[in-house]
Order: C-alpha cells, then structure tokens, then sequence
C-alpha cells in the first residue's frame, strides 16, 4: 500500500487535525497528532489495522501499484466527452438595452440572428440527433447580448421547434437563461413555464448602487422590476439565480438585497438560488479581502437562515462540474454563425473557433478544437497538487493559456488551499 497523490493534512487545533481525500472528496478526523505527523512523513507501517481501515475507507490508502494520475486523467476524459447529452449555446443577438461599466462584450445594436441561420441551427440539432445513439438530453442557453430582446424572433421559434422535435424522438430538453432580467414579463413566463426552465439574473448591490450602474437608457433605474421579475419567475415554478455581484463599494449593501426580498412573496422558495460573485475587476487589498470574505459568509448564513438556497463558490469542482466549454458536446453558436467555445470572452472573429455552414456543420477554424481537451492535467505542477482531482489544472482555456508558465494556472498558494479545504469541511457538516 502507499499513501494517495490526493490526501491533505490539516492541523486545526492543538489535538486535532483533519486528512482530506481530493478525489474521494472525504474527511477523517484525527485526535492523535502523532498519526497526523507519521502521515505527513509518509512513515505508516505503525498504524494500527483500525486507523489502517479507515484510511483506505476515504481513499488516503491505495495500492501501491495504482496510477492515480492515469484514473485522474481518464475520469476527465469520461466527464468531458459524455455523449449523452448536447448543450447547445444561442446568442440570439448581441444587442443590450443595459450597458454595465464591468461588462467584457462588445455590444452590437439593432442586430439579430436570421431565419436563414436559425434553420442552420436547427440542422445543427437535426445531425447531432441523428449521429448519436446516445444521446438522451439537450441543454440549451440563451446568452448574448440580451437574449430577451429577440425573443418572438429567435427564442420563441427556436424553442417551439425543440419542444416538437424532442417529443419527436424522446429527448429530454433544459432551457437556460442569462438575462438582466428587465424584459421579462408575463408573457414570456407564460411561455416558458412550460418548459424546464432556469433563469441567472443579477443584481449589483443595493438598490441605489444597482440603478448608478444597471440602467436603461436616460438613465431608467432597473433594480424593482428585476427584483419583482425574479420573483414571479420563481411562482411560476421557473428555476432562477439570483447573481449578486460585489465589490468593495457595494459589498455592505447586500444586506439591503436580503431585506428586499424578506418583503416578497414567494411561494415556491426551493427555485431560488443566490450566487454572491466577486466582480473580477475589483482588486482589494488582503486586509480588505479578509473582512469581505467575513461578510460574505454571513451573508450567506442569512439567506439560509430564510430557507433559501445559497451557492458557495469556494467549493471548487472543476474536474465533477467541469466548465460548460469542456464538454465535447457543446458549441456556442452567434447571432452571424461564428462558433465559439466560451461566453467569458468577446464575441470577435479574433476569438471565434469556427463557423456554422448553412448544412448545420461546424467548420472548425482553430487547431485546438474540437480536441480541445487534450492538454488538461499535462503540467506537473499540477499532477502533483494535492487538490488536482477537484481542480485539474482549471478549464482548458486556462491551460491553454498557462502552458508558457510552471506555476499554478488557477493561482492557488498553499494557504488558499488549506482555506478551500476547511471550506469544505465547514460547508459539508456545519451548514446542512
């Protein structure tokens, strides 16, 4: 036997101290600091049978011959070419009718995708359907731009022909989308209350902060009606996140956030999600981040304390819940039919990956696609990191864009990972 490439030993008290198996995603609790010490040696032949057990229970104990990089990269390949499913991205335009300071796309106005391209979409559709045995589900989402403002032109078409086509062949369909949640209205929810529907809106800051940075033009604040919007598409049994985003200004007004929606009615409390994200532009000093982080976690206790359903972003799980732009079966299709990988970048014909023929072929124009996933776990920094079964090395985007360097792509330091662990224990038996 030989300890795991995966295991993390915590001390957290005079005592005590914690072994942590990345890739079992399990905890043991050790109140014998020597066993701690003879672990972190790698000297185990002492153990008792029993502690012996327990280890190989979470995984900290494996047979010597065990490859655990080759399992690690092979899970990988498993996870990121699942054929069972095909996430189709949509920006039926790249117009907005909101112009937030931190937003990373060039918006276009007055554009949309055309019938002509939306029957390419369609074909799109028609040959994965027919080239896959396998497949059993369609994702699709709506970004942009707002998707919302060509919605009788582009959604409403495209997913009454989904709907048809997966009752056709008995797929499952998953609709989603990412809106500012200002168009939304009772017929839209009418609409798409008979789907299986989510929605991620986002909200920034406080009312008075929101409406100085999300606003329609002459200045029309937003911060109500997305408020009231989300709401209804929650009674309607429509599956919303609620994004809040924050920064150092706003970040003590996210209480105002929580106040507001103690004032609504909602009746159906299980499809209400938040998501408190850190604007990345926002750069605070380690002392300020400290204290944010602090108020972020009590944030996060007061939602719960409402019986509402809080994400918690340190959980990293790139590998289990890799990146939608890992996937082998997905492809992200514009409103001009240039083909992409990620929304995290601007919709340009720099950074497009192909295009969408008239046929509903993709012709791939770049060289890391559609094997885009070749190059994960290749670093050695990153085969030897303790946490690399929760990790892998980040999304291959930034794999592709840390191969020049030998350090960590994710940016991880030893305490951030000592932190992410701790996290875990404290999200996984103190908060459920």
């Amino acid at each position: 036997m030989k300890l795991s490439n995966w295991n993390s030993y915590l001390q957290i008290g005079e005592s005590t101290g914690l072994i942590y198996n990345s890739l079992s995603d399990k905890f043991l609790a050790v109140y014998d600091l020597e066993i701690l010490d003879a672990l972190k040696g790698e000297n185990f032949d002492g153990l008792s049978d029993d502690v012996k057990k327990q280890l190989k229970e979470i995984d900290a104990l494996v047979s010597t011959d065990k490859d655990e990089v080759e399992q690690l990269k092979n899970e990988i390949t498993k996870i990121d070419n699942d054929t069972s499913f095909f996430h189709l991205i949509v920006n039926p335009t790249l117009d907005c009718n909101l112009h937030c300071w931190y937003c990373y796309e060039n918006h276009v106005h007055g554009v949309a995708m055309t019938e002509s391209l939306l029957d390419s979409v369609k074909s799109l559709v028609n040959s994965r359907i027919s080239e896959n045995p396998e497949l059993s589900f369609i994702y699709i989402s709506f970004f942009g731009g707002e998707p919302l403002l060509a919605f009788d032109s582009v959604v409403h078409k495209l997913l009454d022909w989904l709907r048809n086509r997966c009752n056709e062949t008995g797929l499952k369909l998953h609709v989603q989308f990412t809106s500012n949640g200002v168009k939304i209205n009772d017929e839209i929810i009418n609409f798409l209350k008979e789907f299986d529907c989510a929605f991620q809106i986002t909200l920034d800051g406080g009312k008075d902060l929101h409406d100085k940075v999300r606003f329609e033009k002459g200045g029309v604040p937003t911060y109500d009606r997305i408020v009231t919007n989300i709401c209804n598409l929650v009674n309607a049994g429509i599956y919303v996140v609620t994004r809040i985003n924050y920064t150092q200004k706003n970040v003590k007004s996210i209480s105002e956030i929580i106040n507001d929606f103690k004032k609504q009615t909602i009746t159906k409390p299980e499809y209400l999600r938040f998501d408190l994200q850190k604007v990345w532009q926002d750069k605070p000093s380690e002392d300020e981040k400290l204290r944010i982080d602090e108020s972020i976690k009590s944030y996060r206790n007061d939602l719960r304390n409402m019986g509402l359903n809080v994400a918690n972003n340190k959980l990293v799980n790139y590998i289990r819940e890799s990146c939608y732009a890992d996937k082998t079966n997905e492809v992200l299709i514009n409103y001009n039919g240039d083909v992409f990988a990620y929304t995290a970048r601007d919709f340009t014909k720099e950074n497009r990956k192909g295009r969408l023929l008239e046929d509903g072929k993709v012709e791939w124009t770049n060289s890391l696609f559609p094997n885009r996933n070749s190059l994960k776990l290749t670093k050695e920094i990153c085969t030897k990191c303790r946490i690399a079964p929760l990790c892998g090395g980040g999304c291959h985007q930034k794999t592709i864009e840390g191969l020049s360097h030998d350090f960590c792509n994710v940016g991880f330091t030893d305490k951030e990972i000592d932190d992410l662990i701790l996290e875990r224990f404290e999200e996984y038996f103190l908060n459920r």
